[in-house]
């Protein structure tokens, strides 16, 4: 059954491709998945439970890697019986189409994010009123903790909501279609009490 399943692609691998993204975070290699899980969650400890500053942290980690990036250029070609693979300076050019599509894509999100201020604006998209409203409102709440602790939290959930989520998709698929059916209900009577209260504060 389970092979039968992989020959249509489920909806995680749509979402996260078919690339090294996708194979470290569904665990399709689990030396790969280790080793990317190890690096984040130095980088965690590095800049979020030493107890410095963010740019002390990020000054301390680019002197480190300038350190290493020194002593391995000059280490000789071959240390008795191992070779030594140099790193070509290709490794560290950006090209031109990469910086076109960032800028690009930066220029997108800053077009749309004004177009939804302007629909606010309007005061006519009540479906999104309510999306910026519950999404400000996480945002805030996610801040009123520890940085650290919710940035901790996302890095254990990509590494297992998505392997999780493609193991048991058809049953979170129907609790899914339920919490929506769910919120959706909730949102309609949240806008029709919402347009009453409005209606009435302008009234008196």
């Amino acid at each position: 059954m389970r092979d039968n399943n992989f020959k249509e692609q489920s909806k995680v691998v749509k979402l996260l491709g078919s690339g090294i993204v996708a194979d470290v975070l569904l665990w399709r290699e689990i030396k790969r998945t280790l080793l990317c899980f190890l690096i984040l969650a130095s980088l965690f400890y590095w800049f979020f439970l030493c107890g410095r500053t963010f740019t002390s942290s990020v000054a301390k980690l680019l002197l480190l890697v300038t350190v290493t990036l020194y002593g391995y250029g000059n280490l000789s070609s071959k240390i008795r019986a191992f070779a030594i693979k140099r790193i070509s300076s290709s490794c560290f050019e950006i090209t031109e189409s990469t910086v076109k599509n960032s800028l690009r894509s930066v220029s997108y999100i800053w077009n749309r994010g004004i177009r939804h201020i302007k629909l606010l604006g309007k005061g006519e998209d009540w479906s999104k009123f309510f999306k910026v409203t519950v999404f400000l409102y996480f945002t805030k709440w996610a801040l009123s903790y520890s940085l650290a602790v919710f940035v901790g939290i996302a890095m254990v959930f990509a590494f297992t909501a998505f392997f999780v989520y493609e193991q048991y998709e058809p049953v979170i698929d129907g609790l899914g279609e339920v919490l929506f059916y769910g919120i959706m209900e909730s949102k309609e009577l949240l806008r029709r009490n919402l347009r009453t209260l409005i209606a009435s504060f302008l009234q008196n």
